[in-house]
């Protein structure tokens, strides 16, 4: 982001003339790794992985409005209603497991710019939605049968429920809606068997916790975002989508820059050691990118 001003003396003078006048990046730059990559000193972690990265500048959209243009990122379209990138992925390849959504979204407390539309199955099938996990408390509530219902009642329950939604989907044939609250109830009691492990992060040990910066103020909400999202890769997941807003900076842009630096930052760098030394960074691809 660039900030325009122009100096008290010269103001009417610029105004005149229409030029403008931009305050110089307060970071300074050095080339990193084997590439030479040029990355603000202030990325610690991530210029550790220089050569890991590829640098893609020739990406253009039409809008600057906030809402719009993370429209355009996420689903090609400023207006919205079309489906999402991750949608578009999990109808194309399908997901590795079908005891957990294909299509999961990490957001903050306050949703994007343009809420859950950025997530959006669009004119696909409901099934392709994305499904957003609670950034604080449980991802996912009620993971466990209430008190009294056993596993056995559960499926009773379920297959009755099924066969009258199955009978109620004949008769009003091509309401897509309703199939996928179907799948959605059977994807929800697969959930319980194997969402508790995946969201799990006790079971880490205190390097990989560490290596997250997990436990730091700075770095623990991205770090345990970035966590997750390695988990999830490893349960076969096919897209996962991390949020991490306010990067909109209209002043002071050493500090409020260099904060949002500072909690990415080791997570990112994380995410890619961790998942190159498990040998999963070969199939996966890291994509990090802003409206």
């Amino acid at each position: 982001h660039l900030k325009a001003f122009s100096r008290e003396g010269e103001q009417n003078s610029a105004m005149e003339s229409g030029k403008r006048y931009y305050v110089e990046s307060p970071f300074r730059f050095k080339k990193h790794g084997e590439s030479g990559a040029d990355m603000a000193n202030n990325w610690t972690h991530l210029s550790g992985v220089a050569d890991e990265l590829c640098f893609f500048r020739g990406c253009q959209v039409d809008s600057v409005n906030h809402p719009t243009a993370m429209y355009q990122m996420n689903c090609g379209n400023r207006f919205g209603g079309d489906p999402g990138l991750g949608a578009w992925v999990t109808y194309g390849l399908g997901s590795e497991n079908q005891n957990l959504p294909g299509f999961l979204v990490l957001p903050e407390v306050s949703y994007p710019q343009g809420g859950a539309a950025n997530w959006s199955n669009g004119y696909l099938p409901a099934y392709y939605q994305g499904t957003p996990l609670r950034p604080k408390g449980s991802p996912i509530l009620d993971l466990q049968p209430p008190a009294g219902v056993t596993v056995e009642r559960q499926r009773a329950n379920l297959d009755l429920l099924g066969q009258i939604n199955a009978d109620h989907a004949d008769e009003h044939p091509g309401h897509e809606e309703l199939n996928a609250r179907i799948e959605s109830y059977e994807l929800a009691f697969r959930m319980q068997m194997e969402v508790p492990d995946a969201i799990d992060l006790s079971g880490e040990d205190a390097q990989t916790l560490s290596l997250y910066g997990i436990g730091d103020v700075a770095t623990d909400s991205f770090g345990r975002k970035c966590l997750l999202a390695r988990k999830m890769v490893e349960k076969g997941v096919r897209f996962i989508q991390l949020y991490n807003g306010s990067w909109d900076s209209h002043d002071f842009i050493e500090r409020a820059h260099g904060n949002l630096v500072r909690g990415v930052d080791q997570p990112i760098a994380a995410l890619i050691n961790d998942l190159k030394q498990r040998g999963l960074l070969d199939s996966t691809l890291v994509v990090w990118c802003g409206e």
